[in-house]
């Protein structure tokens, strides 16, 4: 697999599950999960769909444009490990859509909690999309001071606030 130098980073997904509330039977979407181990994480009782156009893992081999327009109708947990930050840098291997896609979950299904995470590089954007929703405030955030780029991470999940 491509991704397997990442297993020393599967700690993100136990931190995500310990902290996200998550509930039997909930629906949860991973946006562009490469080879997401989140799944492991999860009771056996929850649904979980995922996306990437480059893992056999993922439950749709389609970009997170197609996978949010026109798969789902339910989300009540969204999660993004692994931010590419093509926003920042431009990369083209990265998700060019991946921010829109997160923007268009929370309008059109409103989750109870949404996981994002990335380097610590890539956190503003994340955090700037999220500042656009007041009805959502971080319930959890954990940042790791690592070697090299690679594994200083930056995880925030956020709750949506009850009204």
């Amino acid at each position: 697999m491509a991704w397997e130098y990442m297993e020393e980073l599967d700690y993100r997904y136990v931190l995500a599950s310990l902290h996200s509330d998550i509930e039997s039977e909930d629906v949860i979407i991973d946006l562009c999960s490469g080879n997401s181990r989140f799944e492991d994480c999860l009771s056996d009782n929850t649904y979980y769909l995922s996306c990437d156009l480059y893992d056999e893992r993922a439950s749709f081999n389609m970009s997170d444009k197609e996978f949010v327009e026109e798969v789902i109708t339910q989300c009540d947990v969204l999660s993004l490990f692994g931010y590419g930050g093509f926003e920042v840098d431009g990369n083209p291997l990265e998700s060019s859509t991946v921010l829109p896609s997160i923007k268009y979950v929370i309008d059109n299904f409103e989750p109870r909690t949404v996981i994002l995470e990335s380097i610590q590089k890539y956190v503003k954007p994340l955090r700037d999309i999220m500042n656009g929703y007041p009805n959502y405030e971080i319930s959890f955030e954990y940042g790791t001071n690592g070697d090299i780029w690679l594994t200083k991470r930056y995880i925030m999940i956020f709750k949506r606030k009850e009204l």
